[in-house]
């Protein structure tokens, strides 16, 4: 046989080989079996290589193609709805979520949109209206969330909450104008709670001062964002003082006393 026949042969057989292995088996319910989180194919013994099909009870509607790699779902993954139409798709690396998770509606818009790194939320984690406008957004680093935002349907911020170390530490609240309603800071290692009231332009109105849940002072402004009245508080019946700043200037001082269900955070 000549070189050039021996050549035309080899890649021949090549291409044969590639299409096989590019074939994947296929597994049906009763065909495998798990052991210690393992698929083996219930025939050879062997961890599964290829792809397990379910159906719902009863129909062969696929429920779901998963694929496996050395008995571990590896790859990207299906889940299906009883409609036939696309539930989700996942990326797994051996046995673990790992890359993009995606979610549908049953009209084929997503839903949702989360992100793992070694089956750990880990990036941006995006969810939508059913009109496809973003609802909400998180951020994780390896399992730990950062930062989460809600958005009003026609796109402006609702909600921002921040995170340090697991902790709630900032809680900011808007208007659909896009003003600053409220704003709550956290100390937690001091149990310090701190709350900005806003008026509808977004201008400073009221500021709150807890320890341990319990109001310590609060501060009030004028429309302009001037300080005119603040009061100190003593215990958590609302004994105290309150200071009034007049606009002339003056700064008068007398005793108060809250009611006392008042003197309680409740955020």
């Amino acid at each position: 046989m000549s070189n050039f026949c021996k050549i035309i042969v080899f890649v021949f057989l090549s291409l044969m080989l590639l299409a096989c292995n590019m074939t994947e088996k296929k597994y049906h319910e009763g065909e495998f079996y798990i052991d210690k989180q393992v698929h083996f194919d219930i025939q050879t013994k062997k961890p599964i290589n290829g792809v397990i099909i379910r159906t719902f009870k009863g129909t062969e509607i696929i429920r779901s193609k998963w694929p496996y790699k050395n008995g571990k779902i590896h790859g990207k993954a299906y889940n299906y709805r009883k409609s036939k139409a696309l539930l989700s798709e996942s990326h797994f690396k051996m046995g673990q979520r790992h890359g993009l998770v995606t979610f549908y509606t049953q009209s084929g818009a997503i839903a949702v949109i989360t992100s793992y790194y070694n089956n750990q939320f880990d990036g941006l984690q995006k969810f939508y209206f059913g009109d496809g406008s973003l609802r909400k957004e998180q951020k994780y680093s390896k399992g730990i969330l950062l930062i989460e935002k809600e958005h009003f349907k026609a796109g402006s911020l609702k909600k921002q909450t921040k995170f340090k170390n697991s902790k709630l530490i900032e809680k900011m609240t808007y208007s659909k104008e896009g003003k600053r309603q409220k704003s709550i800071f956290y100390n937690p290692d001091k149990s310090e709670i701190w709350v900005k009231d806003y008026s509808h332009t977004g201008e400073i109105d009221r500021e709150y001062l807890y320890i341990d849940k319990i109001k310590k002072s609060e501060k009030h402004y004028d429309f302009f964002g001037k300080l005119t009245n603040e009061y100190t508080y003593q215990d958590d019946e609302g004994n105290g003082t309150r200071t009034y700043y007049t606009k002339s200037g003056e700064i008068k001082t007398s005793p108060i006393k809250r009611n006392k269900s008042a003197m309680y955070f409740k955020g």
